[in-house]
């Protein structure tokens, strides 16, 4: 490779760090614009009990996620050895005991339960909307 081929690879790295870095400028804009738009159609779902809304752009729906943090690993492991689930439950990683409280919470909500709890847990829970276009 001659040397003014290697400047010329040098010299369209800089050009493409740049354009990068201007880009995320952009995203990061744009990101903010969604977040602030989403938080109105969330609030507007919540004033008028609404799960879904079909617009003339697509289908805009609310789910509620769940997200669960370990806060006492002695707590929860004497709950998963009393409902009996230790074994099958005490190696999973985060996203499979969020599933499982997800479950559970379900099941409580059916069964007439306000709220749900699981000691050693900490439950946070937030709406997400979802897109699908037509």
């Amino acid at each position: 490779m001659e040397l003014k081929e290697f400047n010329d690879i040098i010299k369209e790295i800089f050009e493409l760090r740049k354009y990068k870095a201007t880009h995320e400028e952009d995203i990061k804009a744009i990101n903010d614009n969604i977040r602030n738009k989403e938080a109105v159609i969330l609030a507007y779902f919540e004033e008028n009990e609404l799960e879904k809304f079909a617009s003339t752009s697509g289908l805009v729906y609310s789910s509620i996620k769940v997200n669960v943090k370990k806060t006492d690993e002695e707590i929860l492991k004497k709950e998963l050895v009393e409902r009996g689930i230790y074994d099958t439950m005490a190696k999973v990683n985060a996203q499979t005991l969020a599933a499982y409280v997800r479950s559970e919470r379900e099941k409580a909500i059916e069964n007439g339960a306000v709220e749900y709890d699981m000691p050693g847990v900490e439950i946070s829970l937030f709406n997400k909307l979802g897109y699908r276009t037509k």
